[in-house]
């Protein structure tokens, strides 16, 4: 008993380093991309290998080449920038049973971008996405 009351005494009094946050100490050591350049390539050579548009239609294969969807040319799509790197195509709607409709996540990286990075990234892969479609 004197041992545990001995343990909590220099828990709760011992010296601590206030120097940082609790937040910075558990902060995840994640390395995030602040040039859009450093990963504009990778992100728009993945969207050239999972998505062409051909004979009106949107062809998409995923990254694992298992599976291709076929979409029309009308599709909502949308990119997604900050955790990753995604362009989902298709909508989903949500039903009285659960969500009903044909939403594909293409992940172009899993890279972490910083949100000004992400505004010209974004940009850039919602261009080709739409060079896709116009045939441009």
């Amino acid at each position: 008993m004197t041992i545990g009351l001995g343990i909590l005494a220099y828990a709760v009094l011992a010296p601590r380093d206030n120097s940082r946050s609790l937040v910075e100490k558990n902060k995840p050591a994640i390395n995030s991309i602040s040039d859009p350049d450093a990963i504009l390539p990778k992100a728009l050579n993945a969207l050239d290998e999972q998505v062409r548009v051909q004979e009106g239609f949107i062809f998409v294969t995923g990254a694992s080449d298992l599976d291709t969807y076929l979409l029309p040319p009308q599709s909502s799509w949308m990119v997604r920038c900050g955790v990753g790197l995604s362009l989902q195509l298709g909508s989903v709607a949500s039903g009285t049973d659960g969500s009903v409709g044909s939403q594909i996540d293409l992940w172009l990286t899993t890279d972490m971008i910083e949100k000004t990075a992400c505004s010209a990234v974004a940009a850039k892969i919602g261009a080709r996405m739409q060079e896709k479609l116009t045939g441009k």
